[in-house]
């Protein structure tokens, strides 16, 4: 689950840059959740975007409304459009609110140790955090008065927290963003993460000027806190070879996955 989560949260970090035609080569670092450092390439073309990686490729074709996840690794793939991935992921949510609500109720009736566990996993449940809807307002987005030169670029830094998840984004504001785009990207998106502090986070990316070349998401709590930073060491703004917008020839076609196998406490 926290895995889809990190996905998703890329989907969302990546919207605000999807204007221009662009190459992003990215530093990933994970702190918490036990994946090593990873590069990936970012292509934006026009409605579509390319998250490349030694071992997945995830296609966003916000023209088309639809999603691709290619596993590498597997050889295969699955496609589906937006509408249907964020109903899923509701369900996901959905469910694991259920099983909140039942182990609440449950907790008055166990002995100490028994309690002590279930109210550690819903820490893990949580780490989300809970504290949002879908109808809650973002969180809001300030300059922290920081600047730096990432990838020839000078940014600046914004900083925007609610509950336990918080980001910060250096931008570049010299690369510049058509009006309405970055809105049109994160409709696209924002329901992913419906009733979730990070998804209310994420949105307050879209009313900045830029494209974000560092970006820090944290969200959890105690010692389920997780972190993930995607820092560009290249840029260059030109056309994206097409074959990055394509699954590779000879890949199967599946099924999305099912997202609705969670953990279950010890």
């Amino acid at each position: 689950m926290r895995r889809l989560w990190i996905v998703m949260c890329a989907v969302l970090l990546a919207t605000p840059a999807a204007a221009l035609d662009l190459i992003i080569r990215q530093r990933v670092t994970h702190v918490g959740v036990g994946t090593p450092p990873e590069d990936s390439t970012q292509y934006w073309s026009g409605g579509k975007m390319a998250v490349d990686s030694k071992e997945m490729r995830l296609i966003m074709d916000l023209e088309g409304d639809r999603v691709t996840f290619v596993d590498k690794a597997a050889k295969t793939y699955y496609r589906e459009s937006f509408v249907a991935m964020r109903e899923r992921v509701r369900g996901v949510r959905g469910h694991m609110d259920k099983m909140r609500k039942q182990l609440e109720q449950q907790m008055a009736q166990m002995p100490p140790e028994a309690r002590a566990r279930a109210q550690q996993y819903l820490g893990k449940m949580g780490s989300g955090g809970d504290g949002g809807t879908a109808s809650s307002p973002p969180a809001e987005l300030k300059p922290t008065g920081k600047t730096e030169r990432i990838a020839g670029y000078d940014t600046t830094e914004f900083a925007a927290r609610r509950g336990e998840s918080s980001v910060t984004a250096w931008v570049a504001e010299s690369l510049r963003l058509p009006p309405g785009y970055a809105e049109k990207a994160l409709a696209a998106t924002k329901d992913l993460g419906e009733g979730w502090d990070m998804a209310r986070v994420m949105e307050t990316l879209a009313t900045v000027k830029g494209v974000p070349l560092r970006t820090t998401i944290d969200w959890g709590t105690g010692m389920e806190r997780t972190s993930t930073t995607t820092e560009a060491v290249d840029v260059r703004q030109e056309t994206p070879p097409a074959a990055v917008f394509e699954v590779p020839a000879g890949f199967e076609k599946i099924e999305p996955p099912q997202l609705d196998l969670l953990e279950k406490p010890e």
